[in-house]
């Protein structure tokens, strides 16, 4: 075998690499953390004002995980929202309201890993964000 059928050789094994490692990337799941980046963004001044509420009452909030559930307690609550992040698959994201002070959440046995709890709420006029990284 002479040196034209190596480089041949070794050309087309290059070849072929290059088209399963497309192949490979093209197969892979790209979950993005939100669709609408634009609006997102405008309202982070916002996020960042519910952030600093949340900050000034951030030890009487309370998130634990308990046997499948997740149990939240907040001081005074009028309305809020919980959003379940799933960093591993946004098809398992899911999203429940806050109607009081307490409330217990079930958690799909489906989510392994981590999730974060993303709390917005409000309380005597003033909007509050909190976010918890919680391991399961």
């Amino acid at each position: 075998m002479n040196w034209g059928h190596k480089l041949t050789i070794g050309m087309v094994l290059f070849m072929i690499f290059i088209v399963v490692l497309v192949v490979m990337m093209m197969r892979t799941n790209v979950d993005l953390v939100t669709d609408r980046y634009y609006e997102t963004g405008i309202e982070y001044q916002q996020k960042i004002n519910s952030d600093a509420n949340a900050q000034k009452i951030i030890s009487s909030v309370n998130i634990q995980y308990l046997a499948n559930e997740l149990v939240i307690d907040l001081p005074q609550i009028d309305s809020g929202t919980v959003l379940i992040y799933c960093p591993s698959d946004n098809k398992k994201d899911f999203s429940e309201r806050l109607n009081s002070s307490t409330t217990r959440i079930k958690i799909p046995k489906s989510i392994k890993n981590k999730i974060i709890a993303k709390l917005k709420w409000v309380s005597n006029g003033q909007n509050y964000t909190y976010e918890k990284e919680i391991k399961l």
